[in-house]
């Protein structure tokens, strides 16, 4: 990969991070199970890391959103299977957290634009409008497809409490938003073996 402008870090015993104005890449020694909402890559898929490309919101992308994302990676010497997203947010907004407990290790990646603000039940738009929020969760452990799921149910529950702490309003329903009309979550999480 070329790492010109790009900031690295490591994510304590889970991979690296590569971090630039385009893209949030995480890559991983091992191959990970994938259980998600990407659209590369996803529903459940092995892989070896993850995909946030940043697009304008304006420009129309002439092939299909897996075609673009997988065609991006390899233009930056990634050959291998990512999970992979796409926003009109800021690659600036990534926060990361991570928090270990024994053998444990899990970072939790977000990058967020609000501009899309909608609460569940909205109707939805014709074309999405620009603004999404992705998040990534990376565990070292094997999750059971019951508890993966549950992962991701927490982390939508933990988006959503954000959005009404922050009083982030839906300018369809004018009520609280719950997210955006164009959110992506996923798991990466050990495979067993």
């Amino acid at each position: 990969m070329n790492t010109a402008a790009i900031n690295i870090r490591e994510l304590n015993g889970l991979g690296r991070l590569f971090h630039s104005p385009q893209h949030v890449i995480f890559l991983s020694d091992a191959t990970l199970h994938s259980t998600g909402s990407c659209v590369w890559n996803g529903g459940m898929a092995p892989v070896n890391g993850w995909l946030n490309l940043k697009v304008s919101g304006a420009t129309h992308i002439p092939d299909s959103p897996a075609s673009t994302l997988q065609d991006y990676a390899r233009a930056q010497g990634i050959t291998q299977p990512l999970a992979g997203m796409m926003t009109a947010a800021s690659m600036d907004s990534l926060r990361v957290t991570e928090r270990g407990d024994g053998d444990c290790r899990l970072a939790c990646l977000v990058t967020a634009g609000i501009q899309n603000a909608r609460r569940a039940g909205d109707p939805a738009d014709e074309q999405p409008v620009a603004g999404t929020i992705n998040i990534a969760l990376v565990c070292n452990q094997v999750f059971t497809p019951a508890a993966a799921i549950e992962a991701l149910l927490v982390a939508t529950e933990a988006k959503t409490a954000a959005c009404h702490d922050l009083a982030v309003v839906s300018p369809v329903s004018g009520k609280l938003a719950t997210g955006t009309g164009t959110d992506s979550v996923c798991l990466l999480s050990a495979m067993e073996g």
